[in-house]
């Protein structure tokens, strides 16, 4: 059992080599650069069990005046050395693709 951020999470390395999908959650809500965390599990009679360690930093907002995720150079390792399935890096790389950093601040003003 892990306590993370107000909140209990059942975590088990037994889960690891057969995680069956991922979530994510930032750091914190209200910071620009908060820490984008990877939360691989399984669902067994509608409980989500996750890895150990439940949650593995992957990325992180893209900051002030941007949306979207930025990836860490290195997740993929981090990932991988825990032991998860290939398709769980599969389902992280497809969630960066579909956050791509868009920086708003370069817009052209219409006025």
């Amino acid at each position: 059992m892990a306590l993370l951020r107000w909140r209990s999470y059942l975590c088990a390395k037994s889960v690891n080599p057969i995680a069956e999908d991922v979530g994510f959650v930032h750091s914190c809500g209200c910071c620009d650069n908060a820490v984008l965390y990877a939360m691989p599990y399984v669902d067994r009679d509608g409980k989500r069990i996750y890895s150990d360690p439940c949650q593995i930093g992957v990325g992180e907002k893209a900051g002030y005046w941007r949306s979207g995720e930025t990836p860490w150079d290195n997740w993929q390792e981090e990932v991988k050395k825990h032991d998860l399935p290939d398709h769980i890096v599969k389902k992280i790389e497809q969630f960066f693709k579909d956050n791509p950093v868009i920086d708003w601040d370069d817009e052209e003003d219409d006025n």
